[in-house]
């Protein structure tokens, strides 16, 4: 397998570089998706929150959205225009949101992370591997953030992942890891393998959201039936959205993957954030996107590593560090 000779350290950093510059993009798609105007009754916007007819997430170029005036590209420079200007616009001085340099900064570390990870480490190169890891991170950066805003998950970004997951698995098998045993960190032999790998992940991400749905419903029933209320059927549990991202993110990472996202990570991220949420503000609902997000990078920068030591304690041989 053809080597890389760059330094390590060199090579991540331009992978910093280069991803805080695609956050830079992310921040316009964050604003801009669910702001498009076929998106007002399902949203409830109103026109003062919606952008002006034409306008997509590649034009017209960078605006500030205190003023509309568009931002010159000296002032659109990842990281170091926020500081230069003191975090304001140079036009009306509206306050600049600081999740916009946040945004970039996380999209930039995320591709030094897939770098490090996939790149750097000679026994583990896999340039291709690194390059759809770095898209999946600035995808679920983009969905994770408007869903925070908007508690929709964009079918552009769920959707489109499904149908790019499959064409994608047959290009880079290295992708996926063999559909048995399950907690063997086994790659597939080729592209036929990594394709059904990939629509058995597809499978397994809807199937184990629709599961987590069923199980919410029935302890609503539950629940309703103790207190001696009646029973919504139209309570939401878990979004359609959520069904389809974990499809996508199946059908990338496998089967493995989907299950321990949807069972493991996720539900501890999400009731650890959820019962603080919850005490602050009151609000039962709370956006599950990002934790399904956040358990989806976890799996991909370290599915080896997850996946041996579940086959180590289902051998009986786990390890415990003291």
């Amino acid at each position: 397998m053809l080597r890389v000779p760059f330094d390590s350290a060199f090579l991540v950093g331009y992978a910093f570089l280069f991803g805080a510059a695609v956050g830079s993009f992310a921040n316009v798609c964050i604003y801009r998706i669910p702001r498009q105007r076929r998106n007002r009754s399902d949203l409830g916007l109103v026109d003062a929150d919606l952008l002006p007819e034409g306008h997509s997430i590649v034009r017209p170029r960078s605006f500030c959205p205190g003023c509309r005036k568009p931002i010159p590209w000296h002032d659109n420079i990842p990281l170091l225009s926020y500081a230069i200007l003191n975090g304001r616009c140079r036009t009306c001085r509206t306050r600049i949101p600081l999740r916009y340099p946040f945004v970039e900064f996380l999209t930039g570390a995320l591709f030094a992370l897939c770098a490090w990870r996939h790149v750097s480490d000679p026994q583990a190169f896999s340039l291709p591997v690194a390059l759809v890891a770095m898209g999946v991170s600035a995808a679920l950066v983009i969905l994770a953030f408007i869903d925070l805003d908007f508690r929709i998950i964009p079918d552009g970004l769920s959707v489109g992942g499904v149908l790019l997951a499959v064409p994608l698995s047959l290009l880079v098998p290295p992708l996926h890891v063999k559909l048995w045993p399950p907690w063997a960190f086994q790659p597939v032999s080729g592209p036929m393998e990594a394709l059904a790998a990939s629509l058995a992940g597809i499978l397994a991400g809807a199937g184990s959201i629709y599961a987590m749905h069923l199980m919410g419903v029935g302890y609503l029933r539950i629940k309703a039936l103790l207190r001696s209320q009646r029973f919504d059927p139209d309570q939401a549990v878990v979004g359609g959205g959520d069904l389809k991202m974990m499809a996508a993110v199946g059908g990338i990472l496998g089967w493995q993957g989907a299950v321990l996202i949807v069972f493991l990570l996720a539900p501890v991220f999400g009731a650890l954030v959820g019962i603080a949420y919850r005490l602050i503000t009151h609000d039962e609902y709370i956006a599950y996107g990002p934790f399904l997000a956040l358990g989806t990078l976890i799996v991909m920068l370290m599915r080896r590593e997850i996946l041996e030591l579940l086959g180590q304690a289902f051998a009986g041989r786990a390890v415990i560090p003291i």
